[in-house]
């Protein structure tokens, strides 16, 4: 049944995945949604911050007839930080956009190489279990017909309720991989079927993190915002102009409004800028550092796996097949002992368990180093 689940599933290719993950990962979303809120703020601070007020007025007879025009202006520079720190965060959500982007992509490979090693895993097991299976019944005949002991017996019975064990264990390994793997694609029936090393891209060159560059983009929007806000410590001045009506009598000329900053002087919002200023230095520290640690040990670590799951013999499956089989034709010509088989076939499950494993410990090992370095072959297709 499992098998046929799998087999009903739709294939994808790691390509597809970084299609599908960069088109409908909902991280992806949400960073995408920052660059058009932070647009949309630079746009509002790149004019006049505040629209012109209108007041009417007129008496009870209609006999004087009132209206000014009043238009906000800052005198102080508010304005002029208010749109450099607009612009810095456009900026920060663009980079953050970029890693956002890159981070989808390489988590997509990932999924799509845990999917197809559970799935290996899974054939593996299942197997085991159909093996366990027929080992058990035949030494019930046996010693049915007083051909095996008790011993054998028991022991071809616990053998089966362990491959049962790991069957299971593999079916619900393999539930999580492709919830996974659905939850970044939006592909609900989505599969991943082959070695799990063909997750990672062929290498690129390194790029600057995009990160940082987010993190430094936000100290300077934040050292910006602190600038506006004691700016704003001088209240803006209202200028504009008024129109009188009165019988046949007609007023006009300028209107001024000033507000004196006596009771008031924007301390709230200096504390919070200042805050948040300080916020954004120390989460751009620590960027640099991770990406500092992280992009020295990608090299290191690249090294340290030097290709060892990449150099086992692929066709896993196949050799696990063959192997079966020789075990079963020397046990029917009395060359293996069933004791001794029950072995050789718990080594032929687990070297077959072990080496989709060792494959995908390589796999993350090399997307964990391509994303270290923001290689951007994690998009290619």
């Amino acid at each position: 049944m499992i098998v046929l689940l799998c087999g009903l599933a739709l294939a994808m290719t790691p390509a597809e995945a970084v299609r599908a993950a960069t088109a409908n990962d909902p991280a992806l979303a949400g960073a995408e949604s920052a660059l058009l809120s932070a647009t949309g703020a630079r746009r509002s601070a790149s004019w006049l911050r505040s629209n012109p007020g209108i007041e009417l007025s007129a008496d009870a007879g209609g006999a004087r007839l009132g209206a000014s025009v009043t238009q906000d202006i800052s005198l102080s520079g508010a304005g002029v930080a208010d749109a450099r720190s607009g612009r810095y965060a456009v900026e920060a959500a663009e980079a953050g956009l970029t890693r956002a982007r890159i981070t989808t992509a390489a988590e997509a490979r990932r999924a799509w190489a845990r999917l197809a090693a559970a799935d290996g895993a899974l054939r593996a097991t299942e197997g085991e279990r159909a093996s366990a299976t027929a080992v058990r019944a035949a030494a019930e005949a046996r010693r049915a017909a007083g051909e095996a002991s008790d011993l054998e017996l028991e022991l071809a019975r616990l053998e089966e309720a362990g491959a049962v064990a790991a069957w299971l264990a593999a079916v619900d390994e393999r539930v999580e991989a492709q919830s996974a793997l659905a939850a970044l694609t939006g592909e609900a029936g989505a599969s991943a079927e082959g070695d799990p090393l063909s997750a990672v891209p062929t290498a690129g060159a390194a790029s600057p993190r995009s990160d940082v560059a987010a993190a430094e983009a936000r100290v300077e929007s934040a050292r910006a915002a602190l600038a506006r806000e004691r700016a704003e410590a001088v209240p803006s001045v209202g200028v504009g102009a008024f129109l009188e009506l009165e019988g046949e009598r007609t007023l006009a000329g300028p209107a001024l409004r000033v507000e004196l900053p006596i009771w008031q002087q924007n301390a709230a919002g200096r504390g919070a800028a200042k805050g948040d200023l300080r916020v954004a230095e120390a989460e751009a520290a620590s960027a640099r550092a991770r990406a500092e640690v992280e992009q020295r040990s990608a090299a290191e670590r690249l090294v340290r796996l030097g290709g060892s799951g990449a150099s086992l013999a692929p066709g896993v499956d196949a050799s696990a097949e063959a192997a079966l089989m020789a075990i079963g034709a020397g046990v029917e010509r009395g060359q293996i002992n069933p004791a001794h088989a029950a072995l050789l076939r718990a080594r032929v499950f687990a070297g077959q368990r072990g080496w989709y494993a060792a494959r995908l410990a390589e796999a993350e090992g090399r997307i964990d180093a391509a994303l270290a370095i923001e290689d951007a072959a994690l998009l290619a297709p």
